[in-house]
């Protein structure tokens, strides 16, 4: 209470219009980071996340659940993919879509070693969450933070378990306004940690793919204003096929510094590197989960259709 008073009457001091909604976000933010148990991001703009127009618009559907107390609570989403398909970057876009602070919460800095220091840890966490809701809370790779619950009476005293417990307690039970946004890169893992609890604690899951045609002209545009390049995107869309999202950043930046050849060869997609588990999880997905990415509806439609849709990528 007296942060919140000390945080309100500053604001009055300072700003001009009274109290205002982003500076009670900064005294948020700088409470968050003195306590030490929680990480803070900034919110990505909504223009920087090529594709995924699918899950985009879901969110965009749903930024009144944060602000509207009338509306439905939320509990937020399970974001399942190979690694650098743009997952923690839409827990970012998110934030910045339902314009709120994003917090990261992360396992591994709640850990102690005294008895007892991890759940104390994990219990203040979750109540500082509460505290400074609304807000969006990003959990990156879920699977590998709560990776040991199977065996944590035998490995860890039961810690890790009983840290688990009190996440799932507080997810289902919890009735502040927050939006949670996990990332998984091995969903069967997830399923063999829980038995599935924990992806019924998510409103929905969504399976991110291998960005498709019109989605790498996006990133493509997208890496061009970021870094100053010149790439046509029609043209390099179609030679990084089957490339993540990261690894086309990745070439971009290497291209800067060793040229578009030596960029190209030293880029091993991961794609091609596990097309059968990828081509598994896609199977998996078809039947329980939603997909981020919008079909590529204009691949073989007419020139002029394809050049349109170039124009507005690099609009």
């Amino acid at each position: 209470m007296q942060e919140a008073e000390n945080a309100s009457a500053l604001s009055l001091a300072i700003e001009k219009n009274g109290i205002s909604k982003s500076f009670i976000e900064g005294q948020k933010t700088q409470m968050l980071r003195k306590g030490g148990l929680l990480e803070v991001h900034e919110p990505a703009p909504l223009s920087q996340l090529g594709g995924l127009d699918v899950l985009k618009e879901y969110l965009q559907n749903r930024k009144r659940g944060l602000s509207d107390p009338s509306m439905p609570a939320l509990r937020g989403i399970l974001l399942v993919g190979l690694p650098g398909g743009g997952k923690s970057l839409a827990a970012k876009v998110c934030a910045s879509v339902f314009d709120t602070i994003l917090v990261r919460l992360d396992v591994g800095v709640l850990m102690g070693g005294i008895v007892g220091q991890s759940e104390n840890n994990m219990r203040q966490a979750l109540q500082v969450i509460d505290a400074v809701s609304p807000c969006v809370v990003w959990m990156d790779e879920i699977e590998k933070g709560f990776g040991g619950v199977a065996s944590s009476n035998r490995t860890d005293g039961g810690t890790t378990s009983r840290m688990f417990g009190q996440l799932l307690h507080w997810m289902q039970e919890s009735k502040h306004r927050k939006y949670i946004v996990a990332t998984c890169n091995d969903v069967i893992e997830l399923f063999t940690i829980s038995q599935g609890a924990l992806v019924r604690r998510f409103d929905d899951v969504f399976f991110v793919d291998v960005p498709n045609t019109i989605e790498r002209r996006e990133i493509i545009a997208i890496m061009n204003g970021r870094y100053g390049t010149t790439f046509d995107v029609k043209v390099w869309a179609g030679k990084c096929e089957g490339w993540t999202g990261a690894e086309i950043e990745k070439f971009v930046i290497a291209s800067i510094y060793d040229g578009e050849d030596s960029a190209l060869d030293a880029v091993h997609p991961i794609y091609q590197q596990n097309r059968e588990i990828i081509d598994k999880l896609r199977d998996w997905a078809k039947a329980n989960a939603r997909c981020a990415n919008k079909a590529d509806t204009h691949e073989g439609a007419p020139e002029w259709v394809r050049d349109e849709v170039e124009r507005m990528v690099r609009a």
